[in-house]
C-alpha cells in the first residue's frame, strides 16, 4: 500500500526522529495488515472506519496495543479523517497536558512537510 502521503505530513520535533520512524513502521504494518485482511483496499485513501476499528478490536496486541492507538491516531489525522476519532473512541478527553513530539502537518505549503522517510 502507497504510504507516501501519509509519511509527508508527519513531522517530528528536533530529535525525535527514532519515535517518528517508530510510528511511521507501525502504520505500515498496520497497512498491510488492513491490505491482508481486506485486499480490495489499496491505496492508504481507500481505508474506512471499519478497517480501524478492526485494527482497534482484533489486531493490536494488548502489550502494544497504546503504542499502535498512537500511531492509528496519527494515520486517522494525517488523512484528514479526525470526524472518525469520536467514533472510534479516539478523541482526547482532556485539554492541556505534555504536546506531542510526533504530529501531523495541516498547513498545505509544502515547506513544512517533512520529505524523508
Amino acid at each position: 500500500m502507497k504510504l507516501d502521503i501519509v509519511y509527508k505530513r508527519i513531522k517530528c520535533r528536533k530529535g525525535s526522529e527514532r519515535t517518528r520512524r517508530r510510528h511511521l513502521g507501525r502504520i505500515e504494518t498496520m497497512a498491510a495488515a488492513v491490505e491482508e485482511r481486506f485486499p480490495e483496499v489499496k491505496n492508504v485513501q481507500q481505508m474506512r472506519m471499519k478497517h480501524c476499528r478492526w485494527l482497534l478490536d482484533t489486531w493490536c496486541a494488548a502489550t502494544t496495543h497504546k503504542d499502535y492507538r498512537s500511531s492509528l491516531r496519527l494515520l486517522i489525522e494525517a488523512l484528514d479523517r479526525d470526524n472518525w476519532l469520536n467514533p472510534l473512541k479516539m478523541s482526547s478527553k482532556a485539554i492541556g497536558g505534555r504536546p506531542r513530539s510526533v504530529s501531523v502537518v495541516h498547513s498545505r505549503s509544502s515547506k513544512f512537510w517533512f520529505d524523508e522517510r
